[in-house]
């Protein structure tokens, strides 16, 4: 038994040293052989944003890109491969190198946005900014958040406070002002108010990105026959290692095709869902894994729109051993 468990705490050990080396081999260390392999978004969980900028930028630098911009130029002077002397290197990439740099930037250009109930920014985010906000968590692991899309509404704020052993939103309100800007403030100074006493919410932009201990996050689509209709399609999110997967969450995309740069429309893939996996900062057990979802929205507000999933995962509820994850649904 003895042996058993000294085993189990070595994978998981080795596995988080393992992500950890990831990302300082190729961010910190510069080692751009790593990047002759497609990049997994189970790799990118803890990468802050200055790490993706650099990591989609270093693709760039492999080729000897000069910069226009001089802090990326200093940066990539420190390792001796660079040379920055091509003003254009689109030439030089290749497959892989695009498949990358799509998969950066679906994290990169969706990051959710750490703020203060009072810091001046949130007048910026009224009338429906695309995006999620993280603005605070409770000691007893609940997340207050805000979001423009996460349940599909569009162009006003969706405030939700989210129990992570639970694994569901416990409470959420809509912003029902849009664009009316007085009652806006007025109502959210009511929301931020009524979350702090009744859920004990503390405001804090503290965060601390980790990883899954012992497994790697995967996702995959599941069509579903729906005859006489439309194929329905599903986007399992799980975990697993080499011993076991669980699933975390079958998620039914808005619209699982989108327009690609021809015009013609394809459909979503595992490859387009990019996941950043955040520890609450008053208890390291407790765990959010937050799915980016790219999608496409018709109609009057016709365009790219990037949807949100939360799911949480509770570190003493996770049964290695067994396969399950008892807080999963």
């Amino acid at each position: 038994m003895n042996k058993l468990c000294f085993g189990l705490l070595f994978l998981l050990i080795a596995n988080d040293l393992f992500s950890n080396d990831f990302k300082n081999d190729i961010v910190y260390n510069g080692n751009i052989i790593l990047l002759e392999n497609p990049i997994g978004a189970s790799q990118l969980i803890n990468f802050t944003p200055f790490e993706l900028r650099i990591l989609r930028n270093m693709i760039y630098a492999k080729y000897n890109y000069r910069f226009r911009r001089s802090d990326l130029r200093e940066y990539f002077s420190q390792f001796s491969w660079y040379k920055g002397i091509e003003d254009n290197v689109e030439k030089y990439l290749t497959n892989v190198d695009w498949k990358n740099i799509k998969m950066i930037s679906i994290i990169e250009n969706n990051y959710p946005k750490f703020i203060s109930y009072n810091n001046e920014k949130m007048d910026e985010y009224y009338g429906g900014v695309r995006g999620l906000m993280i603005l605070g968590w409770s000691t007893d692991g609940k997340l207050f958040y805000a979001c423009t899309n996460l349940t599909r509404m569009y162009y006003r704020i969706h405030f939700g406070i989210f129990d992570i052993r639970e694994n569901k939103v416990i409470w959420d309100e809509t912003d029902p002002w849009g664009l009316d800007t007085i009652n806006y403030k007025r109502d959210t100074k009511r929301i931020f108010e009524y979350v702090t006493n009744e859920y004990n919410i503390i405001f804090t932009t503290d965060y601390t990105l980790t990883t899954i201990y012992g497994y790697d996050i995967y996702s995959k689509i599941n069509e579903q026959p729906n005859e006489p209709y439309v194929s329905e399609f599903f986007l399992e999110i799980g975990i697993k290692n080499e011993s076991t997967a669980i699933v975390l969450r079958n998620i039914r995309p808005r619209d699982p095709y989108f327009p690609n740069s021809s015009g013609d429309y394809e459909p979503l893939s595992e490859n387009d869902v990019g996941y950043l996996c955040i520890k609450s900062p008053f208890n390291e057990n407790l765990i959010i894994l937050i799915v980016i979802i790219p999608s496409y929205q018709g109609g009057d507000i016709e365009g790219s729109i990037t949807f949100y999933e939360i799911i949480g995962i509770d570190l003493n509820e996770l049964d290695i051993n067994n396969g399950t994850a008892h807080n999963s649904r």
